[in-house]
């Protein structure tokens, strides 16, 4: 993979403050000499937390030293050579045959961060700059045939350029669907209230949070082991007509843990709080 000419830097200045302070800056350089227009984008993301700007900075200039690769200037580059750097992130230097190995390829996260950096850039210069840029909008899938990026950048969504090569450096992931017995457990044997431990065994049971939460008093038959959610999302059936709240039976070791969190952490704290509530689960907090 041949080398990029480094033209542009990210070095570290100090300066003095009015009070005879000193601070230091991270800065874009552009044969060494800081790029006023490009550092003030940087020092823009980086009011809120300097290591975002850090990051963004790094990616830009990366960005930057390939446009010069290809002889573009920042401030002329167009919709293909960001489809260009793109390719060069995934596969390396296509021109001199000299590819990025497949073991080192880029994530699909990085990329995406790429993107935003670029778009981002892009969109303030063409807020700050005096561009008579026009800007096309994209209508029915049909694009502009000449169409420049600051134009785009609003309307135009570059993730597509690389979701087709997602299943080439992406890998395979094992989701785990079901808790076994032990994990579930484990997971109830570490919380502080019966009233957590509870809302989980019901999630355990097929019941979204939602549905838990909108539980009340009257929905839960302790003789039946029978409890319903008060509200669902539900799904229509094949007329179109949304299907009754589902009720399901509990088992007893739920039932049990239900019956002393009615007794005993609820009472106490709708006791203490003077507040009659029908909702099966309530705040705990004293007052």
């Amino acid at each position: 993979m041949s080398k990029i000419d480094t033209r542009f830097h990210l070095a570290k200045f100090r300066f003095e403050t009015g009070s005879g302070d000193f601070i230091d800056r991270l800065m874009i350089t552009d044969n060494k000499i800081p790029a006023i227009e490009l550092n003030q984008w940087i020092e823009l993301k980086s009011m809120r937390k300097a290591s975002t700007g850090k990051e963004y900075a790094r990616k830009l200039v990366v960005f930057l030293n390939y446009l010069h690769k290809i002889g573009k200037e920042y401030a002329d580059a167009d919709n293909n050579c960001v489809y260009r750097f793109l390719n060069y992130l995934l596969y390396g230097d296509m021109g001199d045959l000299r590819l990025r190995p497949l073991e080192v390829r880029l994530s699909y996260c990085t990329l995406v961060k790429y993107i935003v950096v670029v778009t981002g850039f892009y969109k303030w210069l063409d807020q700050v700059s005096n561009t008579n840029m026009r800007f096309y909008e994209r209508q029915n899938n049909i694009r502009a045939q000449k169409s420049f990026l600051y134009g785009q950048i609003y309307t135009y969504d570059y993730k597509y350029l690389i979701d087709a090569s997602l299943p080439l450096i992406k890998g395979r992931r094992e989701y785990t669907k079901w808790y076994d017995k032990e994990t579930k457990e484990k997971l109830c044997s570490n919380f502080l209230t019966l009233r957590d431990e509870v809302i989980l065994r019901l999630t355990l049971e097929g019941f979204r949070i939602d549905e838990v939460l909108s539980m009340t008093l009257d929905s839960y038959n302790e003789i039946e082991r029978m409890i319903q959610p008060t509200r669902s999302k539900g799904k229509p059936d094949a007329r179109g007509n949304y299907n009754h709240l589902r009720t399901v039976a509990l088992p007893q070791v739920t039932c049990d843990l239900l019956n002393r969190y009615i007794e005993t952490e609820r009472m106490i704290a709708e006791n203490e709080s003077g507040i009659i509530s029908q909702l099966l689960f309530i705040n705990l907090n004293r007052g």
